[in-house]
């Protein structure tokens, strides 16, 4: 263990290449960004998390510097007494941050101004790599190398517990849970795992094979959600086990995870140079590609200002994403309705009403509002049942998207045609039936929509009496 006190050097951050970008959802949108160039060249910024003193912090794989910068983005560096390999950080219950040596085998602190303590790991060559703060007060980090899980207390004390078996599980990445106990992934063992603040290991092998799970973060619904890079999916784990998964729209290689200021959950694409965003509830996805096709997005954390902050591990760049709007719209129930095509008809025709409403009313209602689409699908009904949503008949063409403001609520008028030719009823009692639905979108393609209910359906029964 040793103290520095050496000086830091203060950057310039105003003759830093700062660059203003337009992100370009890859369904439609556009999000402004900042990149924020490091001053020295290939210094491969890994992991960020917002520090206690208001501003964010990074570790630098390349160098012997830990990296502050603020929300408006002036840079400074802290040198460290020994080589490269800095992996993970996080800010530490003594409002110091902490950080792991994967070179060095040791974990380290370091106070917002700049005093380094290093701790030597008990076990040579265990490449400690990410690290958390836990329940507990103390410090919790993950061993790549020696299947173990460490815990260190703000003043030193480590205590490592290993895994059962000999298989070499190269544990990644570990978050505190909402259950009490801290959760970590296992990229070669294919497997999540569980430790108490006691030391009691419980793991869980994910459905599908080859995963590679790296980022893990707690979320608002309760669970923890996790990266599979190999696979390119994004898996969730409850506190019991249950264990989902949700493929990307790309083969992305999914890393880094956090939740959002929204309540989302971010992760980075290193291979997909993009940052994506899925919905906890709805699970919607979402992906923004990167400007720079040779970036490589690292890490991602929430930070102070409300945005998302990420390193770009080859750009040499740490990067400031401003969160895309989230949108709550809602679809009103719908009752089931029973049609009936008369004896020599060849179609009936029938007029639904399907209500929206903007349920973005916390902490006061939305003003003035956010557009509406609605959306009309035949499901499994004959193509061509529901006309597109219509929510002023009075004006020309059918006006399927609407300004609400929180709280209010407008309905759409769709016409269900039922051709008889498309429907087979055995008799009066034993209606044809089919499902069509209705979905709420936000008029921003790039808004989520955080809950599922937005989606409506609409089942039909039909008696069609040419049949009997």
């Amino acid at each position: 263990m040793h103290e520095s006190n050496r000086a830091v050097r203060q950057l310039a951050a105003y003759g830093l290449a700062l660059v203003m970008i337009v992100l370009a959802s890859q369904r439609a949108g556009a999000q402004v960004i900042t990149e924020f160039s490091l001053p020295f060249a290939n210094s491969e910024p890994y992991t960020i998390t917002a520090g206690p003193d208001g501003n964010l912090w990074f570790t630098e794989f390349a160098t012997h510097r830990i990296g502050r910068i603020t929300p408006q983005g002036n840079i400074t560096e802290f040198p460290l007494l020994t080589g490269n390999g800095r992996w993970g950080i996080t800010s530490g219950p003594d409002h110091n941050l902490w950080f792991t040596d994967f070179v060095g085998n040791q974990v380290e602190s370091i106070t917002p101004i700049g005093g380094v303590t290093a701790f030597p790991l008990v076990t040579a060559d265990s490449r400690p790599t990410g690290i958390t703060a836990g329940p507990d007060g103390s410090l919790w980090f993950t061993e790549f190398a020696k299947n173990q899980i460490g815990r260190i207390t703000p003043t030193g004390v480590i205590t490592e517990f290993s895994l059962p078996g000999a298989q070499s599980r190269k544990c990644t990445a570990i978050a505190a849970g909402p259950d009490g106990n801290l959760w970590f992934t296992e990229s070669n063992g294919n497997q999540i795992g569980r430790i108490t603040p006691a030391g009691s290991l419980v793991e869980f092998t994910l459905p599908t094979p080859a995963n590679g799970p790296q980022g893990i973060t707690a979320a608002a619904d309760g669970s923890l959600w996790f990266t599979e890079q190999t696979t390119h999916r994004i898996g969730r784990i409850a506190p019991n086990g249950a264990i989902s998964e949700f493929p990307l729209p790309s083969a992305g290689g999914p890393l880094a995870i956090t939740t959002g200021p929204d309540g989302n959950l971010w992760f980075t694409e290193s291979s997909g140079h993009s940052i994506g965003r899925i919905t906890p509830f709805s699970h919607q996805i979402t992906e923004f590609s990167l400007p720079n096709t040779r970036g490589t997005p690292q890490s991602i954390t929430a930070g102070p200002d409300g945005n998302l902050w990420y390193t770009d591990r080859a750009g040499n760049k740490v990067g400031r994403l401003t969160t895309p709007p989230t949108h709550d719209s809602v679809v009103r129930r719908l009752r089931p309705i029973t049609v009936t095509i008369p004896h020599g008809f060849s179609l009936t025709r029938r007029l639904v009403a399907v209500i929206v409403r903007n349920a973005d009313i916390l902490p006061v209602p939305e003003r003035p509002g956010h557009l509406i689409q609605l959306i009309a699908s035949d499901g499994d009904c004959p193509l061509g049942t529901l006309s597109t949503p219509d929510f002023d008949p009075a004006a020309a063409g059918a006006q399927n998207m609407v300004m609400l403001a929180g709280g209010e609520s407008k309905a759409a008028m769709v016409m269900v045609t039922l051709p008889s030719k498309a429907f087979k009823t055995f008799n009066e009692r034993a209606p044809h039936r089919c499902t069509a639905s209705f979905t709420a979108t936000a008029g921003d393609p790039t808004a989520a929509d955080p809950s599922p209910n937005n989606t409506a359906t609409l089942v039909i029964d039909v008696i069609d009496q040419n049949d009997y």
